[in-house]
């Protein structure tokens, strides 16, 4: 089975803003970054930081890395419509307090940024800038020059299929032209992997050469590692809410120990949770092998019925316990009360 390192999996982002969507990506950023140990990597549209600050996190480790670059206008565009001044200054706080010379920002258009870069100088690419069609293609043709032979390009947002997004067409033609080093990534939004040479050294430039059962599995898996990520930051963020809090769009979710509290918090959460867990994922397999003939499924009926069944009775008995528990405790301060 075609699986990265329990590294990769497990990795959490020390940064995590409101841009939730790049959130669930950020164990591909990390992956892409200790692989390929690329020497320059730049990034198109860097917003908020989600990606930038993963890649740079991930990067602690890989000391080939010369130079990580952040270009922007910080200004938005037709999608993202109009930043405020906010924008910039929440990157370049976190940028200032990284403290790491390898890592810088260009605010400037893209196509005026690229005459900064020689030919032949980078090693990954990312582009999430303007995502119609023509601007996507502008800025993969205008940057192509700039990448090394063997060089990787990341395309974010190609599952979007709304109105005024490109990605996905622009990704099609890729598939197309770079066939057999191309693969996708399905979760928040997508995310293509492109390879542009031939060099097939390291774990990540070997994506495309999968088969469809491998490959389904490891876009679950990385899917689940992602959800790691986002579900931390919507739990936090529905204990804000709940509370009278509002989360602002320069909000910055917990880090360090904070982060691993609320983790535990969720923890808790998920276990009065069991049989919504079961009830979904009941749903899931009914869905899976209702795909199947109809001797596979009543197979299977009983089968999902008795884990049903088994997973109530240990919700039940879970709270039971819990209420006789809570009920012993107020005993003891009634009796203590009475004395």
């Amino acid at each position: 089975m075609f699986l990265p390192s329990e590294q990769i999996i497990e990795f959490f982002p020390e940064y995590r803003s409101t841009q939730i969507a790049w959130q669930g990506l950020t164990p591909i950023a990390a992956w892409a970054i200790i692989d390929l140990k690329p020497r320059r990597v730049v990034e198109l549209g860097s917003y908020r930081g989600d990606s930038f600050f993963s890649f740079l996190q991930a990067a602690q480790s890989v000391s080939e890395l010369e130079d990580l670059v952040a270009i922007d206008t910080w200004e938005g565009d037709q999608h993202t419509g109009a930043y405020v001044e906010d924008v910039h200054k929440q990157f370049h706080t976190e940028l200032d307090s990284r403290k790491d010379p390898r890592a810088r920002s260009i605010r400037d258009f893209f196509v005026n940024a690229a005459q900064q870069f020689k030919a032949n100088s980078i090693d990954l690419l990312h582009i999430d800038g303007a995502h119609d069609y023509a601007s996507v293609r502008e800025d993969f043709e205008t940057w192509l020059p700039k990448m090394a032979a063997d060089g990787v390009v990341l395309f974010h947002d190609t599952m979007v299929k709304t109105e005024g997004f490109g990605v996905w067409q622009f990704w099609e033609e890729l598939e197309q032209e770079y066939s057999g080093r191309c693969f996708n990534f399905t979760h928040s939004n997508g995310l293509g992997v492109l390879c542009l040479g031939t060099s097939t050294n390291g774990d990540f430039r070997n994506l495309s050469s999968l088969g469809a059962v491998e490959a389904g599995v490891l876009r679950d898996v990385m899917t689940f590692a992602g959800e790691r990520v986002t579900k931390s930051t919507t739990f936090e963020a529905k204990l804000i809410t709940r509370n009278g809090g509002e989360i602002g769009n320069e909000h910055v979710f917990a880090r360090g120990l904070q982060r691993v509290a609320l983790e535990s918090a969720r923890d808790v959460e998920a276990q009065f949770g069991l049989d919504q867990v079961a009830a979904n994922l009941d749903r899931r397999v009914e869905q899976l092998v209702s795909q199947q003939s109809g001797d596979i499924f009543a197979a299977l009926k009983p089968q999902l019925d008795e884990h049903a069944r088994i997973v109530a009775d240990a919700r039940f008995e879970f709270l039971r316990k819990e209420h006789i528990g809570i009920s012993a405790n107020l005993r003891k301060v009634f009796k203590r009360n009475k004395q």
